[in-house]
């Protein structure tokens, strides 16, 4: 009895200890919080900004990742999404992809999907969000409410507070994203 009972610690220890992302696998990603006024957008007005490190868990269906406060995977997961082919989920929620978008990037395109983030019979969570196959999340734009998150990935770097930012601020002197 006290045999089956090791066994099965051991095993449990081996199965939580292989799920985990070892630190060298973590990503940092600099996160950025402004606000679009729409009355007023020649106003830059950013909020807050910090590194957050990207975790990520693949499997033969999908791949999740979960932005975190520190390099470690028991840390606080503040965002959290997974990719499945061409599918977004934010925050456990599916989004449908509404539009693709390319940008030019120092020579290199770049296609952002857009998905909409709408949780049924809740309110101001309205949102698009950017994203990318090989860079993940890029942006979350709360067209209600104006919270614009951006997340700047240090293999494109500044292409989500330059390229991105302008990108939605013109579509909103535009009469919006559409």
């Amino acid at each position: 009895m006290k045999i089956n009972s090791l066994i099965l610690s051991i095993l449990t220890v081996i199965s939580v200890s292989c799920r985990q992302t070892s630190k060298e696998n973590f990503r940092p990603v600099t996160f950025y919080h402004y606000q679009l006024w729409l009355a007023d957008l020649d106003t830059v007005d950013l909020k807050d900004s910090s590194t957050l490190y990207l975790d990520s868990i693949t499997t033969n269906k999908n791949t999740e990742y979960f932005l975190r406060n520190y390099p470690n995977s028991d840390s606080l997961t503040v965002f959290s999404y997974s990719i499945k082919g061409d599918s977004l989920f934010y925050e456990g929620t599916y989004c449908k992809v509404v539009d693709t978008v390319d940008f030019d990037f120092k020579g290199q395109k770049i296609t952002l999907y857009r998905s909409n983030y709408d949780i049924s019979d809740n309110f101001d969570e309205e949102s698009y969000i950017f994203w990318n196959r090989r860079y993940g999340l890029i942006g979350e734009y709360n067209y209600n409410m104006g919270p614009l998150l951006l997340f700047d990935n240090q293999e494109i770097p500044n292409f989500a507070t330059d390229i991105l930012y302008s990108y939605i601020v013109d579509s909103e002197r535009g009469q919006g994203i559409e």
